[in-house]
């Protein structure tokens, strides 16, 4: 982000909070952000699963019933 994006982030004006979404638009970052959540729970999956103990599979499943969880 640029010193004029830096100057207008956080601020609640309604100009700069849609100059901060139509950058954010631009940059793809909801895209960008979902192909991070999605391989970082299948890294985390795929370490829990490699773990004998009956806890951590106890985590396991709760991380499955909660990931991607709308309330």
């Amino acid at each position: 982000m640029d010193h004029i994006g830096w100057c207008i982030y956080g601020k609640k004006d309604p100009g700069c909070v849609a100059k901060v979404k139509n950058l954010y638009k631009e940059l793809n970052l909801e895209a960008v952000f979902q192909e991070y959540e999605n391989e970082s729970y299948k890294k985390l999956i795929a370490d829990i699963e490699a773990q004998p103990s009956i806890a951590v599979q106890n985590v396991l499943k709760s991380l499955h019933k909660i990931y991607k969880r709308q309330k």
